[in-house]
């Protein structure tokens, strides 16, 4: 009789471990919990199209021209570009631009004479950019460009002397600019960079025109 109630006490346990174990079995399981989302700001990679003003000091190269040294002042430019971004960090622009420098003196051999001049031009450039990200928030960007550029060449007086000197053309430009770039936010990166603009013949037609640029700007992403 003993035996027979501790077997009846053992299969009572065994069965209401049964049903707590399909009871648990049978019960919702527990909602997945998505883990926490950590907001960092990267180094963008988003595409579509953007705009990026820039402005900096210009420096262009001195020429000689039958025996003649021209020289010039530091100078300034402006550009805009308004370009399109794939997902592989490539883009194409059409970019704008204007810049200037005062002629400061001519020299004939050891002789020199102040001018009041200035030389200006107009590029207009179709570009390719790659963009190379480093790190979060911060990566370099490397462009190439080419098409033409209007350059005028003005002077009001030579030795103090009054002159008249004016003269306008259209000439190829190529252009290459490399520079790092840091996100604000992801609509928006601050620049700072390097441009070399190169004019064939731009200066009275007869000499090219090497222009380097340091320059700041930033470009919006709509």
């Amino acid at each position: 009789m003993k035996n027979a109630s501790k077997f009846l006490v053992g299969a009572a346990v065994f069965a209401l471990g049964i049903t707590s174990a399909q009871a648990g079995y049978m019960g919702q399981p527990p909602a997945y919990q998505p883990p926490p989302q950590q907001h960092s700001l990267g180094y963008s990679t988003s595409d579509g199209p953007y705009f990026s003003p820039h402005v900096g000091a210009l420096w262009l190269r001195d020429v000689s021209t039958m025996g003649v040294d021209v020289n010039f002042d530091t100078g300034w430019g402006a550009f805009g570009a308004l370009g399109y971004r794939f997902a592989n960090n490539f883009a194409i622009e059409a970019e704008v631009g204007y810049a200037r420098a005062n002629i400061d003196e001519v020299s004939f051999g050891a002789t020199s004479f102040p001018v009041s001049g200035d030389v200006s031009q107009i590029p207009l450039l179709a570009n390719a950019v790659f963009h190379v990200p480093v790190a979060d928030s911060f990566g370099f960007y490397l462009g190439a460009g080419g098409g033409v550029v209007r350059t005028n060449v003005s002077a009001e007086s030579l030795a103090r002397l009054p002159i008249d000197l004016d003269t306008t053309s259209w000439n190829l430009a190529l252009q290459a600019k490399a520079g790092v770039s840091f996100n604000v936010n992801d609509a928006l990166s601050l620049n700072l960079g390097y441009r070399f603009l190169y004019g064939n013949d731009a200066l009275t037609r007869e000499e090219n025109s090497y222009s380097n640029f340091l320059e700041g700007g930033f470009t919006f992403r709509f």
